[in-house]
């Protein structure tokens, strides 16, 4: 399975075959519908209006929320990225381009280029207000106007990063891991570096996480972080100091979906959609 997804209290899931809806309360499967991509589907679904967006490497596709209908399919011009899907428009690494595509026909709205093409944009931008940042593996941070694409401000830590592997805004912080084993929070209206938070401290066993490949998410001004030694930290997001880590004794998926009252949402390497409680 793809990392799953909370959209208005549904769980949605999406795999090799299929993707489908799932109600929380009743334990009950809504639909589950052949997704027809031409590879499978890796991305977490995300929630645009009625429509339910999600997709591979090859494609990045649209559906109805309601019963899965297929609305649109977006073919890659060389690779898509990992997908940030806001009311109005999906916006998405393709090759080194940053792309906007119209949420209800897929069409491409505007295209941003950073400072080089030697470089494959492959994870996620994100949105804060009227700025969308962009990390396509230049070793640069793109600040772009919403609207129409152009740019605001850049912040280069080539000397850092190469990456920047997943971004997540709390508040005036824009929260980003790196490939170097830092998170970062970073002032989202003028591209300082606020914090640093090192994952590893070589030397100090206790101290350091396993790798990361679940996308990190902040709920609640938080920010959760599912390691693959099946360890979930809990950040605060305005300090970047951790607050928890909790272990967990099976094999999981790299994705979780916090809710409110100590609850997320799991999965399993077995197939199965957890509820786990802390």
């Amino acid at each position: 399975m793809a990392p799953l997804a909370l959209l208005d209290g549904h769980v949605f899931f999406n795999g090799d075959k299929t993707l489908g809806r799932i109600d929380p309360v009743n334990a009950a499967l809504t639909w589950n519908v052949p997704h027809r991509l031409s590879s499978n589907a890796v991305y977490r679904s995300r929630a645009a209006g009625q429509l339910v967006i999600s997709g591979g490497q090859r494609e990045l596709g649209g559906w109805h929320q309601a019963d899965g209908q297929a609305l649109w399919l977006h073919k890659a011009i060389l690779q898509v990225g990992t997908p940030f899907v806001d009311v109005d428009r999906t916006y998405v690494g393709d090759g080194h381009w940053l792309l906007a595509l119209g949420n209800q026909t897929g069409d491409i709205d505007w295209r941003f280029a950073p400072d080089t093409d030697d470089c494959t944009a492959a994870y996620a931008p994100t949105v804060a207000g009227e700025t969308v940042f962009f990390g396509p593996g230049d070793g640069m941070l793109y600040a772009v106007n919403r609207l129409d694409g152009k740019l605001k401000w850049k912040l280069d830590e080539k000397k850092e990063w190469q990456y920047i592997r997943q971004m997540y805004v709390s508040g005036k912080v824009l929260v980003a891991g790196t490939y170097t084993e830092l998170l970062y929070g970073i002032d989202v209206a003028t591209g300082k570096v606020r914090w640093r938070h090192q994952t590893s401290r070589y030397g100090n066993n206790a101290a350091n996480w396993g790798h990361m490949m679940a996308e990190i998410v902040t709920f609640e001004n938080q920010v959760y972080c599912l390691d693959m030694k099946q360890v979930l930290h809990v950040l605060d997001a305005v300090d970047g100091k951790e607050l928890l880590r909790i272990p967990f004794a099976h094999d999981l998926r790299p994705t979780v979906s916090p809710l409110p009252d100590r609850r997320a949402v799991m999965a399993s390497d077995s197939g199965e959609v957890q509820l786990v409680q802390w």
